[in-house]
């Protein structure tokens, strides 16, 4: 049975595959992509029957086939579509970012780095262990209250704290 099924597929990639790499050719306007496609549809049009026994016996397998192809073909170019869009989205928002910065914002910037920074390393031990675990290392709470010997519960109490203590900081400097 196996071996029918791999002549099915054998006559149909002789029968339809040519015209439908045309086919895919004039769709996609991309010989390469129509080739990946055209493949990429009778490699599960191949999979299907292998593993279907009614899948044998469909009634028209070009247009089967060709449904396939198209499925792909347009799964591929939405992708590729939201792809772009999704790049020029982050593109524009670089742009602008680029454009927002001043020589007078940097220095600020880099001023509020330097304080915050300051204000992390005068946080009590344990709370400064416990945020940097958890924002340099990118530890989660478990992992961290393990690494320490404490409760979960007490983790997220300090990076409170800690939390807390920085944007009071931040808040004295950005008032004044």
């Amino acid at each position: 049975m196996e071996a029918h099924r791999k002549n099915i597929i054998r006559d149909w990639y002789e029968q339809y595959g040519d015209d439908l790499y045309r086919s895919m050719c004039a769709a996609a306007r991309n010989t390469e992509d129509a080739k990946e496609i055209s493949q990429e549809a009778f490699l599960k049009v191949a999979l299907r029957v292998m593993k279907d026994e009614d899948a044998t016996e469909i009634k028209n397998p070009k247009a089967f086939i060709y449904r396939v192809a198209y499925n792909e073909l347009y799964k591929r170019y939405n992708k590729q579509k939201h792809e772009i869009h999704l790049k020029s989205i982050l593109i524009n928002h670089t742009f602008r970012l680029i454009e927002e910065i001043t020589p007078e914002k940097e220095v600020l910037s880099k001023e509020e780095y330097a304080i915050v920074q300051q204000a992390i390393h005068t946080l009590p031990q344990k709370q400064k262990q416990v945020f940097l675990l958890s924002r340099e290392e990118n530890l989660p709470h478990k992992e961290i209250g393990k690494k320490l010997g404490i409760q979960t519960v007490s983790v997220k109490r300090h990076i409170i704290r800690a939390l807390a203590a920085i944007r009071g900081v931040r808040k004295e400097y950005k008032d004044g």
